[in-house]
């Protein structure tokens, strides 16, 4: 446990479990050590008995770094400001080892004090977590096992995933109670990226018995991973299951005897799990379920959203649109999703030609969800216009994905600080399959992934239309107050002007959402969209904005061209300049025959406004990264906007 003593000195308790097969008096000491710091070491003679043992030593430690969320960190700002992106700089861990005679233990140590904030205010009850005194804005996504197979989950594997999801502007990681407690190296990356976990203890979407004896191994288990896993500054909180309070409304066994099954929720959840948690690490939230409203409050988070975290599917499941999610304002919301297809490269690792059909048996088989594919085609004829070729459904379905992701994520981000936290079902995949993964089996990001870099930006303009009112609000999360100019043009699908620009310029605080501009709609306009964009520091961002669903609106050929070329002394890297003659939505880059990713992918581009977009190789799991020359990068890269995909 560390805990601050004054603005530069830290007191270090430490507590030693020793299990002694005999009598003996033996040296124990302590030594914290690491860059920029004076080695702190402590130490004295104890008689050890047999059984276990618990030793406890404390220390001072002066000026230590302090440990911060990934995109948190006080030069992350100026960094933001001029780049758009924070610094990504890893952050400082200390080794601290224990020496018990012969035998000494090594763990990695931060410094920094959280608490998770749940508290009764005007709009329910809270819930976001506050690190070294800053309330931070949980932006992350849920995390399943990475491999069905154990033998590929892969140190190589862990690493592409969190720092992809740290690329993506993410702090915040939901390790879901239906996998397993990860592995050390997870956690070990989780601390070194800047990266809040919420750890499910892995109890998910079902009853359990309430027996003695399987009572008692519970309580080993937990115990062992609590104590296991306790010390990492990574991890945020302790949550005691996913879903297992719904779930006894789910099966008629439970709904026919629900006393019985409720009270053996009760004595493995909180009789079991939560006492555990809070004896073995009582400096560690404990919340007793996933969703719930946190301890001794028993509301229905399943269907109201003011009070802790929420779990919202009405989008996917109940197939409800896109704008349900701004019925809600949640406090934090720790599921929600919207499918996509993998990306048509990986298909074509389990799916022959004849199976390239969106029904095809092969196709529903690598499906997630029942009826997931039906439920992807539903949507494209409630939003689009049916895509004609099966590439192009591959490239619609990530589309809308993307689509859906962003309208709640902007939405709840601009009822800051009601809402302080969104994380996304999910970012991973356990084998080839339609989900609702961010980043495919394969580790080629969805267009969804590039999104959320884009939509969980420190500094981003949400740009929406609801109940019939566009809305421009500034997001605002660095400590800065920072001048914005906030432009609001409508353009016909020619790319002309329709009327004057408008043009908002002002402050805005940090740590904020700031609504800049609203614009009642008399009724949906199909021959026209809002094109926005926000200036900030040296950076500009864009929005493009229908008011009409696209399948009605009349989008002109934009005649994308493009040049390659290569960057020199990058070890296979290009650069691809893009420029169209018209409005071109969703403009998708993808390359087919080279793991890697692009530096921005999913634009708008307008008439004769060149952008610019770099790819860089990188490996996945075992994969070797390679190079290819100029004309094998151009003769696989793949270029489409919505206007192809129909």
């Amino acid at each position: 446990k560390t805990t601050p003593i004054s603005e530069n000195q830290w007191q270090v308790e430490v507590t030693t479990h020793i299990y002694g097969l005999s009598d003996c008096l033996i040296p124990v000491s302590v030594c914290i050590k690491g860059e920029g710091i004076e080695p702190a070491i402590t130490g004295t003679p104890v008689r050890i008995s047999v059984g276990e043992n618990v030793v406890k030593h404390t220390l001072t430690v002066n000026n230590p770094e302090l440990w911060w969320p990934a995109g948190c960190r006080p030069e992350d700002d100026d960094s933001i400001l001029n780049t758009g992106k924070p610094t990504f700089n890893p952050n400082t861990l200390y080794d601290i080892t224990v020496t018990a005679g012969e035998i000494s233990k090594t763990q990695k140590l931060g410094f920094r004090t959280l608490k998770v904030i749940a508290k009764e205010d005007e709009h329910g009850k809270s819930l976001y977590f506050k690190v070294n005194g800053r309330s931070i804005f949980s932006k992350g996504s849920n995390w399943i096992p990475c491999d069905a197979l154990p033998s590929r989950q892969t140190p190589e594997k862990y690493q592409y995933l969190l720092d992809s999801l740290v690329k993506a502007n993410q702090n915040t990681v939901r390790v879901w109670g239906g996998g397993f407690y990860e592995k050390d190296i997870f956690y070990y990356l989780c601390d070194l990226y800047g990266i809040l976990i919420w750890q499910d203890c892995m109890f998910a979407c079902s009853t359990y018995p309430a027996t003695k004896e399987f009572l008692e191994n519970v309580r080993y288990e937990i115990r062992h991973q609590v104590k296991r896993l306790s010390h990492h500054p990574s991890l945020a909180i302790w949550c005691g299951n996913n879903e297992n309070l719904g779930a006894i409304t789910w099966y008629e066994e439970s709904k026919n005897n629900r006393d019985r099954y409720l009270l053996d929720y009760d004595h493995l959840n909180e009789g079991v799990v939560g006492d555990e948690v809070q004896k073995n690490a009582p400096d560690r939230a404990w919340w007793p379920s996933s969703p719930s409203a946190g301890p001794n409050d028993f509301s229905d988070n399943w269907h109201a959203d003011g009070r802790g975290d929420m779990h919202y599917w009405s989008v996917w499941h109940e197939k409800k649109p896109f704008e349900a999610y701004y019925s809600i304002k949640p406090r934090f919301v720790s599921e929600f999703g919207y499918q996509s297809l993998p990306a048509f490269s990986e298909i074509k690792t389990f799916a022959e030609p004849k199976d390239l059909n969106i029904t095809s048996p092969i196709m529903e088989f690598h499906q997630r969800s029942p009826g997931g594919n039906a439920i992807i085609f539903e949507n494209f004829s409630r939003y689009f216009r049916v895509p004609i070729t099966f590439p192009a459904m591959v490239y619609l379905s990530q589309v809308q994905q993307a689509i859906a992701i962003q309208t709640a994520v902007q939405y709840w981000r601009s009822l800051r600080p009601i809402c302080m936290g969104a994380t996304v079902w999910q970012i991973n995949d356990v084998w080839p399959i339609a989900s609702w993964s961010s980043i495919d089996y394969s580790g080629k990001w969805k267009l969804l992934h590039y999104n959320e870099k884009k939509f969980f930006a420190p500094v981003f303009l949400s740009a929406f239309v609801k109940d019939n009112i566009f809305q421009a609000h500034v997001l605002n999360d660095t400590r800065k107050e920072i001048p914005v100019k906030v432009t609001i043009s409508t353009l016909d699908f020619n790319g002309n002007k329709v009327k004057d620009d408008v043009v908002i310029s002002q402050q805005v605080s940090g740590d904020s959402s700031t609504k800049v501009y609203e614009l009642p709609l008399e009724k949906p306009v199909s021959d026209s969209f809002i094109y926005a964009t926000l200036e900030y520091g040296n950076c500009k961002i864009d929005a493009a904005v229908f008011t009409s669903f696209q399948k009605k609106c009349d989008i002109e050929n934009p005649e994308i061209s493009y040049e390659i070329e290569e960057i020199p002394e990058t070890n296979g890297s290009f650069k691809v300049t893009l420029t169209s003659k018209k409005p071109a939505f969703y403009v998708s880059l993808d390359q087919q025959g080279l793991s890697g990713l692009f530096s921005d992918n999913m634009l708008t581009l307008l008439p004769n406004e060149p952008k610019t977009v770099i790819f860089t190789p990188s490996s996945y799991g075992n994969k070797k990264t390679k190079t290819v020359k100029l004309g094998t990068f151009k003769k696989n890269l793949i270029i489409t906007s919505l206007y192809e995909s129909y």
